[in-house]
């Protein structure tokens, strides 16, 4: 049954974990990002809605730099991966939590410019990963587990819908998307310590 090989990956494959929960919690921060963009500018931060189009067009324009940017450096993926997550962490924390019209926009273009990197790194890591005649049931059940997380995103956003509680929940969910990414890695490492020492021996 190709449901059940594709759950069989997830739970079995070394490292294809790892990739969901990364690609879940970046989803996250995404979605609350999204969900709250027009609130937090012409709502918290009182822009006008032309100050709003601006920003979703330089956001735009910011996602295609670093595609371009990523097409022309020979960056490694895991290297892709960590500089992406980082800046989308980084971005949330500035969105969240910045006064200022200006420090909002900073951290939306962080997270709205890096996320299609991080998707460059996701996508290379299970290619990776996954055995290719599995692939395509694999990544659409890998998919479906990444994307769980929108509709958590939009539940918060209804529960914490005020305007003081929005940039705090941006927050809180960055750096939580920061601690799990933290936990994730050390748990990998930690993995890979004990194979190399178990083949020591």
């Amino acid at each position: 049954m190709p449901l059940r090989i594709a759950l069989r990956h997830v739970l079995v494959l070394p490292g294809l974990k790892k990739v969901v929960v990364l690609a879940a919690a970046e989803n996250l921060v995404i979605g609350v990002t999204l969900a709250t963009s027009a609130a937090m500018v012409t709502g918290l931060h009182t822009q006008s809605n032309h100050y709003y189009a601006g920003l979703q067009t330089a956001g735009a324009v910011a996602t295609v730099l670093i595609l371009l940017t990523i097409a022309r450096a020979a960056w490694p993926a895991r290297t892709l991966g960590l500089v992406a997550f980082v800046s989308i962490c980084a971005g949330g924390v500035i969105a969240g939590a910045s006064p200022a019209p200006w420090g909002y926009a900073l951290g939306f273009l962080l997270i709205v410019g890096f996320d299609k990197m991080f998707n460059v790194y996701i996508r290379s890591a299970r290619q990776q990963i996954i055995p290719p005649q599995d692939y395509g049931k694999t990544t659409g059940v890998v998919i479906l587990l990444n994307n769980m997380t929108q509709p958590l995103a939009g539940l918060l956003v209804s529960v914490f819908s005020a305007r003081t509680q929005t940039g705090p929940l941006i927050v809180t969910l960055s750096l939580t998307m920061g601690g799990i990414g933290a936990a994730v890695s050390i748990g990998a490492a930690l993995v890979r310590r004990k194979r190399a020492l178990a083949l020591g021996e």
